[in-house]
């Protein structure tokens, strides 16, 4: 049994499956913290025995800081500070659970489709693919090739590019997916037709095919992963096909913006760039935020499609407010867990990275104590070293003060014989998996 197996084996059992009521190990300042958090944070395969208890009772600690630290930041006001970061998070996020309501749910094999992935897996194909400039010319190799008994022979121009390896059987379902449907009706040594691709046309010959066993069933769960990639694309472009036509653009206002901010007018500000909707008017002042960012050799298409993708973008993501995906419990839970992650982080920075503080007498006497580690340097020389060989001490110093201040002014309970029972299940379960695998 792998070391995810059994992580999930344990995670399983302390979960209850999700049947039961959390239960709560900790509250700071009132805010619980329940087994299934402090379970989520248990690291994959096994803790050993004789450091379950302190590496637990440690975690659980890990947690409380982190709460206080959350707080904490929340009473500095550094949310106001991450509400831009916030806001293209929860766009993103939003933008996210779109495409899983909208494309990924819908992408499931029917039973048909179920059906011809396991056809796809039962051959294999040996091949050839010929990509022709123009449709005279692929003519012209067809009809020699079908009338040529020994095509392998033929000779193509040099302007004819031929695909797949020689002599090598490839499976179906790796094939480009409009070539599947001609290759299955093929027979063995037959030419398709010419078939137009983009600015050229194609012609595949069948060489050989074979029936391939699949006694595990992996190619047939290959074949329908491939099935279901590309139906999620077919659903995808239809929805952004939509999407667009949503849209109408000015071409006009979209040059403006290929300039420099710097040279853009008053007067060009107020040119539209589209309307969405046939009512939501879009300016070119409203895309001067992003320009910003633009380099100024950045080519006028990538351009283009950067004022596009901020469009469909914000059309994306009003379709997820109709559809109240924002109201969601899944998601509103997921997006406090990053706003709490972003402010956690951010107080970290501001309240401890940022002041760190290493005095020149601290690295006088670090160089002093230590001269042997800096033959032929100066303190001066060695303070920069010396300053980053102390920091991460001294931040983890400044880290615990901190923290042991909060705890000192918060109110705390843990509840100790839920997470005495916490940390005896672990011992049990994990001596029952050593058993298991012994077996």
């Amino acid at each position: 049994m792998s070391n995810k197996l059994i992580s999930g084996f344990l995670i399983l059992v302390f979960l209850g499956l999700g049947c039961q009521k959390p239960q709560v190990l900790a509250e700071v300042n009132g805010e619980k913290i329940t087994k299934d958090e402090l379970v989520q944070k248990l690291p994959k395969g096994f803790v050993s025995d004789s450091v379950a208890e302190k590496y637990i009772k440690n975690l659980l600690d890990q947690l409380i800081t982190r709460k206080l630290f959350i707080k904490a930041g929340r009473d500095l006001g550094l949310l106001a500070e991450l509400a831009p970061v916030l806001e293209s998070d929860k766009k993103k996020m939003l933008i996210s659970y779109l495409y899983d309501e909208v494309i990924a749910k819908n992408a499931r094999l029917t039973k048909e489709e179920m059906k011809h992935a396991e056809q796809l897996a039962s051959y294999d194909v040996k091949i050839i693919l010929l990509e022709v400039p123009n449709e005279s010319l692929s003519k012209h190799i067809y009809y020699d090739i079908k009338n040529t008994p020994d095509s392998a022979s033929l000779k193509y121009p040099q302007f004819v590019t031929r695909r797949y390896p020689q002599d090598e059987f490839v499976p179906i379902y790796e094939i480009d997916k409009n070539l599947r449907p001609i290759i299955l009706e093929l027979k063995e040594d037959e030419i398709s037709k010419p078939m137009k691709n983009n600015e050229s046309y194609q012609l595949v010959i069948l060489q050989a095919r074979r029936k391939v066993q699949d006694s595990n069933g992996l190619r047939r769960k290959y074949a329908q992963r491939v099935l279901e990639e590309e139906k999620k694309a077919r659903l995808a472009n239809k929805y952004l096909t939509t999407l667009s036509s949503r849209v109408e653009y000015n071409p006009s206002g979209i040059r403006v913006l290929y300039k420099d901010v710097e040279l853009i007018t008053p007067e060009e500000e107020t040119i539209w760039v589209a309307i969405k909707d046939r009512k939501k008017i879009v300016y070119v002042r409203n895309f001067l935020p992003l320009a910003r960012r633009f380099p100024k050799l950045l080519d006028t298409l990538i351009r283009e499609y950067a004022i596009k993708r901020e469009i469909e973008e914000d059309l994306l993501y009003e379709d997820a407010l109709m559809r109240g995906i924002d109201k969601r419990k899944d998601f509103l839970t997921e997006f406090k867990q990053r706003e709490e992650d972003l402010l956690y982080e951010k107080f970290c920075l501001t309240e401890i990275t940022r002041k760190v503080t290493i005095t020149p007498e601290e690295i006088n006497h670090y160089y002093c104590t230590h001269k042997q580690d800096f033959p032929n340097l100066t303190v001066k020389d060695a303070s920069e070293t010396i300053r980053r060989l102390l920091f991460p001490e001294r931040r983890q110093r400044r880290f615990h003060a901190l923290a042991d201040s909060l705890k000192a002014v918060s109110k705390i309970k843990i509840n100790s014989k839920a997470l005495n029972k916490v940390i005896n299940d672990v011992i049990k379960n994990q001596k029952l998996i050593r058993k298991n695998l012994k077996n």
